[in-house]
């Protein structure tokens, strides 16, 4: 099971632009279960990932892990926790903007954009698929019959899922650098 208990992440601590982005988090996982957070831009998912995921710290509190404190292990064994006790399944949508008021991920499928969204969309959903497959075929392994057949359909069908989500990152991260967007930051 993993704890949290009075969590809090503070960004850019003791600076002007001080922000506390999640404040006395109590929350407990238990193990094989699905859990899904849910909210608006800005509300802490992300940071609470970071911070159950052991990618980040928390400022104050503490992060358990089967009841062994993890918010105070050394890098190298944080790394050995991510590799054999974590999984993460993230969604993230792209959108590109015409105007800041202006949140339609689907005008990416017009003329006006160059008809971009079909080529980020199609290995998107077909990965989607793909996954999805695999999470649907596992369970059979159960089956005398489909115990030969399975393992292989199911590695096949994450094999395609990754290729998927691998094109669709690259066909992202090619159209974010080859765009005129200006990231601004510290």
């Amino acid at each position: 099971m993993i704890g949290l208990i009075e969590v809090s992440k503070v960004f850019n601590q003791g600076k002007p632009n001080e922000f506390c982005g999640l404040h006395g988090i109590n929350l407990a996982l238990a193990r094989r279960q699905i859990t899904v957070f849910k909210g608006p831009s800005g509300s802490g998912k992300t940071t609470l990932l970071a911070l159950i995921g052991c990618l980040a710290r928390p400022t104050a509190g503490r992060i358990t892990l089967d009841g062994r404190l993890l918010s105070a292990l050394p890098e190298r064994f944080l790394t050995a926790v991510r590799r054999h006790t974590f999984g993460f399944i993230s969604f993230l949508s792209l959108y590109i903007y015409e105007n800041p008021n202006h949140h339609c991920p689907f005008c990416i499928l017009k003329q006006g954009y160059a008809y971009v969204g079909y080529w980020l969309y199609l290995p998107l959903f077909a990965a989607t698929a793909c996954g999805l497959g695999a999470g649907i075929v596992a369970p059979f392994t159960r089956v005398a019959s489909l115990r030969q057949v399975v393992p292989a359909t199911t590695a096949r069908l994450t094999w395609l899922a990754l290729a998927g989500f691998s094109l669709f990152y690259l066909i992202a991260s090619y159209l974010v650098l080859t765009s005129a967007l200006v990231l601004i930051g510290d």
